[in-house]
């Protein structure tokens, strides 16, 4: 007999005895472990800061939503200041240096305007001191607000800047548009996917989308500079439409950055498609007289 037939037969002696053993270990070893007991708990320095892990925020249902550790803020309150803004989001801008400034957009109750903010700046009387993906902290005198993103429909603030038109007395189901929600007559609230969507159906058709571009035709002045871009609409009428702009607007800034080239409105849609923004803020004229209209994105 050789030595591999020996040695398969003395396994198979051995199997059943082995399984046996082990099982034996496993089952007294989980025995032993339910019956531990736990150890006192620390109350030493080392083990006072424990991690904690964070709560889900339901407010803000982002794909990009902060997680937050231990140190999380204790909710602040609702002081009587805090009803004069609601917070609308947040983009980002790069200073000279390459790092990445996040500014706020507040919307102003008492002044029927929307403001775009660093930290540090003064808005109606508060200052803003932090700023995040999904809320703002403000501070009047002493007291301090934490305002948090919503995508509610309607709010009662009631200051859906009116300017007069006809649309802004429609309900909510026909203020639904292709893309989303419009809000006020100068707000709306539009569907991160569904744009991204519309976006990639125009990445198909380069015709299309070649009539987006040339619909928004370069302004220039004297010096031969370009000062923004008017609306003459060539194509894909239903998207214009759908975001509240009109033949012959003239847009001059989009997140306080003045449209001076078609590379800071490539510069937007890369921030778009990479999820770093929640609001878009285009500053247009409007029959000569400026215009600013803010759109949520969720």
């Amino acid at each position: 007999m050789s030595f591999a037939s020996h040695y398969f037969d003395v396994l198979k002696v051995l199997r059943w005895p082995t399984i046996a053993v082990v099982v034996l270990v496993v089952t007294t070893f989980g025995v032993l472990y339910t019956r531990l007991p736990e150890p006192p708990a620390s109350t030493s320095q080392d083990n006072a800061i424990l991690p904690i892990w964070p709560r889900s925020v339901s407010k803000v249902p982002f794909d990009w939503s902060l997680f937050r550790g231990s140190g999380e803020p204790v909710p602040l309150g609702e002081p009587a200041f805090s009803k004069n803004f609601r917070f609308a989001g947040t983009f980002f801008l790069s200073s000279p240096s390459g790092t990445e400034i996040r500014k706020a957009v507040l919307s102003v109750v008492s002044e029927d305007r929307q403001a775009i903010a660093s930290e540090g700046d003064e808005v109606a009387g508060a200052t803003v001191l932090r700023i995040f993906t999904d809320r703002v902290v403000l501070k009047q005198g002493s007291e301090e607000a934490e305002l948090w993103l919503s995508f509610g429909s309607h709010d009662s603030s009631g200051s859906d800047d009116d300017d007069g038109d006809d649309e802004g007395s429609a309900t909510a189901t026909a203020n639904k548009s292709t893309f989303g929600e419009r809000l006020g007559d100068n707000r709306w609230m539009l569907d991160r996917q569904l744009l991204m969507d519309y976006y990639t159906e125009l990445l198909d058709s380069p015709e299309r989308l070649l009539q987006v571009f040339d619909s928004l035709k370069p302004l220039y002045n004297a010096n031969d500079k370009i000062t923004g871009y008017r609306l003459g609409i060539e194509g894909e009428q239903e998207f214009f439409d759908a975001v509240g702009l009109r033949e012959n607007d003239v847009v001059r800034k989009v997140n306080s950055l003045k449209m001076t080239s078609r590379t800071r409105a490539e510069f937007f849609i890369r921030q778009f498609a990479q999820s770093k923004l929640s609001a878009i803020v285009i500053d247009v004229e409007r029959e000569g007289e400026p215009k600013r209209l803010v759109y949520q994105v969720r």
